[in-house]
């Protein structure tokens, strides 16, 4: 989306997901793919050491900026503001060359005050466009974490995609049943699945006056041409 000048707002993406839901895992896979673009990650740790910075793949076609602030707050928005505007300015000058930024939270932050930074600050606004909350979601540890742990469900409800990790090893014959009411969400084993049985995923959405086209839209963006395999 281009602004009053012509200016080409830089997309991003916030990828989010609870602690060892594989999000630096997800990470080394897209800047080690050859999809040809160019990606600049800032990575939020927590502590004041890094741990996941060690982790992750750098060459010289990315440039990865990471904040030890820790937690996602006031005080830690003031410098996602402060690095993406240097950032959009360094790009502007010709010193950096990307076209996405990714943003990783830690996990234990709520991607809400980080999703806000791009609506209420004007030069963030200006720069860049948010397209989407990514959040990993561990299928082997899931329904623990979303029952325990707030977090994790802040992490599940501002996602626009959610992607599901570890699922070889959720060794269970049965179906997995993921529901959500408002901002309440939680998951359980279901039946078994029959013999014959086709495996499929069936989602059901209840409520008034339900925008039809406007969902099948938005699942129809999730699907893929052709089956993943690990």
């Amino acid at each position: 989306m281009q602004d009053a000048t012509g200016f080409q707002r830089i997309p991003t993406t916030i990828l989010t997901g609870f602690l060892g839901a594989g999000k630096t895992t997800l990470l080394n896979r897209i800047l080690t793919e050859h999809h040809g673009g160019r990606v600049a990650v800032i990575e939020n740790e927590f502590g004041e050491a890094g741990i996941d910075n060690e982790l992750l793949v750098q060459d010289g076609n990315e440039q990865i900026v990471e904040m030890n602030n820790g937690w996602i707050c006031c005080t830690v928005r003031g410098d996602l503001v402060r690095i993406l505007s240097t950032l959009a300015a360094r790009r502007e000058a010709g010193e950096l060359a990307f076209e996405r930024v990714i943003i990783e939270t830690t996990g234990l932050a709520d991607p809400a005050p980080v999703a806000q930074t791009f609506f209420v600050d004007d030069v963030v606004q200006e720069k860049y466009l948010l397209d989407a909350i990514v959040t990993v979601v561990d299928a082997r540890h899931a329904s623990e974490q979303l029952d325990e742990h707030h977090e994790a469900q802040e992490q599940v409800g501002f996602a626009d995609r959610i992607l599901v990790s570890k699922v070889d090893l959720a060794g269970v014959d049965r179906r997995a049943v993921f529901q959500g009411v408002h901002m309440i969400f939680g998951a359980d084993i279901g039946k078994a699945w029959g013999a014959n049985e086709t495996r499929e995923t069936r989602i059901v959405f209840i409520g008034k006056q339900l925008p039809h086209d406007l969902f099948k839209a938005g699942l129809d963006n999730c699907t893929v041409g052709e089956v993943l395999q690990n």
